[in-house]
């Protein structure tokens, strides 16, 4: 479940609840009539109850985001 969007300087923070110790990761995409996901960095290995990632906000006019529970 995402907790918290947040936005400072140029970047996009994004939080969301996790389990410790589960890996995620979060893609970006930039058009939804497309399925050309992209991993957004490594993945993120949770180390608490919530977990998060940050993308730099660029040219872009509007991105999609999901993030991915990965076994």
């Amino acid at each position: 479940m995402l907790k918290e969007v947040s936005r400072a300087g140029d970047g996009l923070t994004f939080t969301w609840a996790a389990v410790a110790g589960r890996t995620y990761q979060v893609q970006v995409n930039a058009n939804l009539t497309q399925t050309n996901w992209v991993d957004l960095s490594d993945p993120v290995i949770a180390t608490n109850t919530t977990a998060s990632a940050t993308d730099v906000i660029g040219l872009d006019r509007q991105r999609f985001y999901r993030i991915m529970l990965l076994p």
